[in-house]
């Protein structure tokens, strides 16, 4: 499978997906509605760079959102780049990550937390891009954020959940 998507997949978790598939060469309106499923991202390829340049307000975007979440998900600012260049959408991906650093900053700012802390945050707010509460709460498993501060968390999230798109290419 290829997909052209942030890396929003590489937790260590299954990720929520929209599974598009699109029936004949670029005819996407005979193609069936989105059907949501479960993959596993370790099976998700990486599609082709799609903007060889960012707009610098974009760049701008991406640079203070990697820079809130540095510390959790570890991937360099070039690789976080180079995903955006490969979005189909890199401006509708990027709302998604402020979503999810207004969310993460209203618990962990003015907090001392431990790293295994914050990234339980991380991971809450993660799931929340791309799922309703209900199925976060249903889906987490935690050990060092306390469950009575979970849904303040996820209520702490602007937007909808949005599942991430991956493009199936082969049969």
């Amino acid at each position: 499978m290829k997909a052209n998507l942030k890396h929003r997949t590489k937790v260590h978790f299954a990720a929520l997906v929209t599974l598009c598939t699109c029936l004949g060469c670029g005819n996407t309106t005979s193609s069936p509605g989105p059907n949501v499923t479960w993959i596993d991202p370790n099976e998700i390829q990486q599609g082709p760079t799609l903007h060889d340049d960012l707009p610098d307000e974009l760049l701008d975007r991406i640079k203070a959102v990697h820079k809130t979440f540095s510390d959790v998900d570890g991937t360099p600012l070039e690789k976080w780049i180079d995903d955006f260049k490969r979005d189909l959408d890199p401006e509708g991906n990027i709302k998604i990550w402020e979503d999810m650093e207004v969310a993460y900053n209203s618990y962990c700012t003015n907090r001392e937390l431990p790293l295994e802390t914050r990234k339980e945050v991380f991971k809450i707010v993660l799931m929340r891009s791309m799922m309703p509460d209900a199925e976060v709460l249903a889906r987490l498993d935690l050990k060092h954020v306390p469950a009575n501060d979970v849904r303040a968390i996820l209520a702490a999230y602007p937007g909808a959940a949005k599942p991430i798109d991956v493009m199936q290419t082969g049969p």
